[in-house]
């Protein structure tokens, strides 16, 4: 590598490590703005339709142990406890976690970190749940590959992924790049299309179960988005490969 080549893997570096740090500090702005739920408390369908789908055929074992990513006020929970009585849930928001806490109590076991860098052992878990999030990680590839390490070898990753047929990539983005953006010039938002993150995720270590688009209708979040809106997703079930 050529000095001039250090130099701008370096500013690279320090560009996506300043990114990353802005939007969880906004996150953690935007729950501790309000003493609402954010996201409301409804959970999202494909969430236990995906948990319905892999206790079917039998490729989560009873009573899992499953991670909630980047859970947020929880809104996902009640599906998840309906299915397990391990459930751990992580999120960088403090703001976000105190909400979790007041409404869960001691039902849900919470973490306070970083998803590129989780406390948790190798192989901990039979399944993460990465719920609307997956567009918003500056480090997607990062996360990916440190989710594929806590996730035993079958477990199991829930995603949903939007692309730009989603409700709302057209509404205050300001660009970065060609799918690349900052809602509301806060929030990152990366949109991407099937082919784009199947590859991500072979190269992070996952082998695809299914991946079948879905669109639901979102109420206006509190000092988020101001309008009933629309969601369309592709709903990503996918295994850690062996080895």
């Amino acid at each position: 590598m050529t000095k001039q080549d250090f130099v701008i893997a370096s500013s690279a570096i320090a560009d996506l490590t300043h990114r990353e740090e802005a939007n969880k500090l906004a996150w953690d702005r935007l729950y501790a703005s309000t003493d609402d739920l954010v996201w409301g408390a409804a959970e999202l369908p494909f969430v236990g339709e995906s948990l319905e789908y892999l206790h079917a055929h039998r490729i989560l074992p009873d009573n899992p142990t499953i991670l909630d990513a980047a859970t947020g006020e929880g809104r996902n929970l009640p599906a998840l406890l309906r299915a397990s009585s391990n459930v751990i849930a992580c999120d960088a928001s403090p703001a976000a976690l105190g909400k979790l806490n007041q409404r869960f109590g001691d039902r849900v076991a919470t973490v306070e970190c970083d998803l590129a860098r989780m406390p948790f052992p190798s192989g901990t878990f039979d399944m993460v749940l990465a719920c609307d999030i997956i567009e918003t990680l500056p480090n997607l590839e990062e996360v990916l590959m440190e989710t594929a390490r806590i996730l035993r070898f079958g477990g199991v990753l829930v995603a949903n992924v939007p692309d730009f047929d989603d409700g709302i990539s057209g509404t205050e983005m300001n660009p970065l790049s060609s799918n690349e953006f900052l809602y509301q010039g806060n929030y990152y938002f990366r949109f991407q299309n099937e082919k784009e993150f199947l590859e991500i995720m072979d190269h992070c270590g996952f082998s695809l179960i299914s991946c079948e688009p879905t669109t639901w209708w979102e109420p206006p979040h509190p000092y988020f988005r101001n309008d009933v809106h629309s969601h369309t997703s592709r709903i990503v079930i996918a295994t850690r490969q062996m080895g």
